[in-house]
């Protein structure tokens, strides 16, 4: 998701629950930070924006972890990821619903 235009998102995301089978799992690795920083790739992807992407009466969204990773993105000297102060590693852990008339 982090290397998709946010205006392509939504289609991504259809696309994905296409394909994916009723309990299927993925996991999400998504950057969380200021995009007004820098412009992307990677692009931010924050927890709002999955939970509309995957909403919850289809998808269940897990945390699994967050490591701020802006000191290795500030190394990159001369260009605009050397100004970001904070940019969390986000691991999600994505499952998809068996449908409502399926379930028992």
């Amino acid at each position: 998701v982090v290397a998709v235009p946010p205006v392509m998102r939504t289609a991504y995301a259809r696309r994905l629950d296409e394909l994916l089978e009723s309990r299927a799992r993925m996991l999400l690795v998504v950057m969380e930070y200021d995009q007004s920083v820098a412009p992307g790739p990677p692009f931010a992807v924050h927890e709002d924006e999955l939970r509309r992407l995957f909403p919850p009466q289809q998808y269940m969204l897990t945390r699994l972890s967050s490591k701020d990773v802006a000191p290795e993105f500030r190394a990159r000297t001369g260009t605009p990821w050397a100004s970001i102060a904070k940019m969390d590693e986000v691991t999600w852990l994505v499952v998809k619903r068996r449908p409502l008339w399926r379930r028992v």
